[in-house]
């Protein structure tokens, strides 16, 4: 597995914990990072998870994975970037591999919450939280195919998207 914009490394701590034969990579800038060996090291699964300081938006993935993870960074890339990235993802991905999003996904009309956190990512970062049909778009164009929504709770102003990669 590989978390893209892992930073903080707590997902693919739970992830392993869960799948004691699960391996993972957490993919982030330096900065990011700063922290993360020390807490994967503390919870005992150094040698299951490790450590690869890059840009993912400017950077080679790798490849070979079974899962990908992508939470909370889309809405910090433009359009653009994130069709790059749901490509290279589909080039990390081994045949049939899923990958699952994390996002505020973007209401049409947005509605309150999903308008005040399309502000804050654009004072913030210059970009804006996507809609469903966007992010079905890159995956479409990626090589995934049937993808599924979960509204999470209690609001369900963060869903997750998933979808696999065409199986050859």
């Amino acid at each position: 597995m590989v978390y893209v914009g892992g930073s903080h490394g707590l997902y693919s701590i739970a992830f392993c914990r869960q799948n004691p034969g699960l391996e993972a990579v957490i993919l982030d800038l330096p900065a990011a990072l700063q922290e993360t060996e020390g807490t994967i090291a503390a919870e005992g699964l150094a040698d299951r998870i490790a450590v690869q300081r890059g840009d993912y938006l400017s950077g080679d993935l790798g490849q070979g994975y079974d899962v990908v993870l992508l939470f909370g960074i889309i809405d910090g890339n433009t359009f653009e970037q994130n069709s790059r990235l749901f490509r290279e993802v589909g080039r990390a991905l081994n045949p049939g591999g899923p990958v699952a999003i994390m996002s505020h996904i973007r209401t049409e009309p947005p509605a309150d919450l999903s308008a005040i956190f399309g502000l804050m990512m654009f004072l913030a970062y210059g970009t804006r939280n996507y809609n469903y049909p966007e992010i079905t778009g890159w995956l479409s164009d990626a090589g995934f195919g049937s993808p599924t929504r979960v509204d999470l709770p209690p609001t369900g102003a963060v869903s997750l998207v998933t979808a696999a990669k065409a199986a050859r």
